[in-house]
């Protein structure tokens, strides 16, 4: 049996008093919601300190509904589609890729190269070809529109599937693929399916929804979404398709317990979904994601500030809540003379600091970066402002202070010592 824990919220904890995030009568929906006693209210559902495996197939049905129906209205704004639950996003990415071969029995799939690696193992597993097309450093890591036009129009016929990231894992900017009316009646004449993969973009896209990103939802023949990106309830993924799209499939079917879960292979528990729709519910829906997300991009933007004011460089500039660090630039200038003295002098720096840095703030994702374009080696450090509860205005203040001691003391002691010339003997 899987019980349901009730846990009240720690009133004396420290990051009740720095999240920001309250339901205005002071409490602390950080706290609160993560923890809370899980409670739905479907059919007539209500269980607290009861067990999912209590609930019938139908009850559980009905929550895996009401939350696929919020998320696809309230926060993609998509109709007509239909929500299927998978354990992670890589599983998701798989099965669009696979419904997109399927609906016109093409091999070809493209990407960009700061797509997923999971777009890359779902084309190896469905015998598809996966063409990256570059970003580029002079369109802020973005594919030039010329390109994606011209592959379009040159190989379009043997296209499967377009996939289009929403806040690239690596970078965090915003869509990697140019987006416009001319490309998407481009895409229909070419029966090409478009699949969005709303990575880690969603935040930003609840905080200032952009043009090009309401199009492409609107477009968008799939879209696979975690919601754990903004609720925190991780082992959950979403992927909405067109429900013309699932009419016309003809995936096999299990004649004893028929059902789009069945038919996709997929689990139907329901405790990741009831957790998750649970916490949102206790967070004022989509009033409450929506501040959520406002006020981490506030921290990433004042981190961000904060550590370019220290004299390090962002690989790009800031889109989402993801901060991508250049370690080896400094104020505009390379911090050596040679890419291999960087690569080195990097090496060192992260050696002596990652550890460091990771003890003091603790919660927040941090990682190391390497990316490879045309003109130079990238090297650097990825941090994202996640929803998770222990990520407070503290550890955002930690972390500025860090780098600020780390651009004034690594330096100093990594970056070979040049020895005074001498004239004559």
């Amino acid at each position: 049996m899987i019980a349901i824990p009730t846990r009240e919220p720690n009133p004396d904890s420290s990051s009740s008093h720095d999240s920001g995030i309250s339901d205005g009568r002071g409490t602390n929906l950080w706290l609160m919601a993560p923890r809370s006693t899980l409670t739905a209210k479907r059919f007539g559902l209500r269980f607290t300190d009861r067990s999912l495996t209590d609930c019938s197939d139908i009850e559980l049905d009905g929550i895996r509904t009401e939350f696929c129906d919020f998320i696809s209205t309230q926060i993609l704004s998509l109709e007509n589609v239909v929500g299927v639950p998978f354990n992670n996003g890589t599983t998701s990415n798989l099965h669009a890729i696979s419904l997109a071969a399927n609906h016109n029995n093409r091999d070809l799939v493209i990407c960009s190269d700061l797509s997923h690696k999971s777009i890359a193992q779902a084309c190896h597993i469905t015998k598809q070809t996966a063409q990256p097309i570059y970003c580029s450093r002079n369109c802020n890591f973005r594919v030039p529109r010329e390109d994606l036009i011209r592959f379009l129009k040159d190989h379009g016929d043997r296209v499967s599937c377009l996939v289009v990231t929403i806040g690239t894992t690596q970078l965090g900017t915003m869509n990697d693929f140019p987006f416009d009316p001319e490309i998407a009646a481009l895409l229909k004449e070419k029966k090409i399916w478009l699949h969005v993969d709303a990575a880690m973009g969603i935040q930003a896209h609840l905080t200032a929804s952009n043009e090009t990103t309401r199009l492409l939802l609107a477009n968008a023949d799939s879209v696979m979404i975690d919601p754990h990106k903004f609720v925190g309830v991780m082992d959950l993924s979403l992927l909405f398709v067109k429900e013309s799209h699932i009419k016309s499939t003809n995936l096999p079917d299990q004649h004893y317990f028929p059902g789009l879960q069945t038919q996709f292979g997929t689990t139907r528990g329901g405790f990741p979904i009831a957790v998750a729709w649970k916490t949102i519910q206790m967070w004022n829906g989509i009033e409450g994601v929506r501040k959520i997300a406002e006020t981490r991009h506030r921290w990433a933007k004042s981190l961000s500030t904060s550590i370019q004011k220290a004299g390090y460089d962002l690989v790009a500039p800031l889109e989402t809540t993801i901060i991508a660090v250049d370690m080896g630039m400094r104020n505009g200038e390379p911090i050596t003379d040679t890419p291999e003295q960087t690569a080195e002098c990097i090496a060192q720096i992260r050696a002596v600091n990652y550890q460091n840095l990771l003890s003091e703030v603790h919660g927040l994702a941090v990682g190391k970066l390497h990316l490879e374009t045309v003109d130079r080696s990238i090297h650097g450090l990825r941090i994202v402002i996640t929803p998770k509860r222990e990520i407070t205005k503290t550890i955002i203040q930690k972390t500025a202070r860090a780098f600020d001691r780390m651009s004034r003391t690594s330096m100093m002691q990594v970056l070979p010592v040049k020895k005074p010339e001498r004239f004559g003997r």
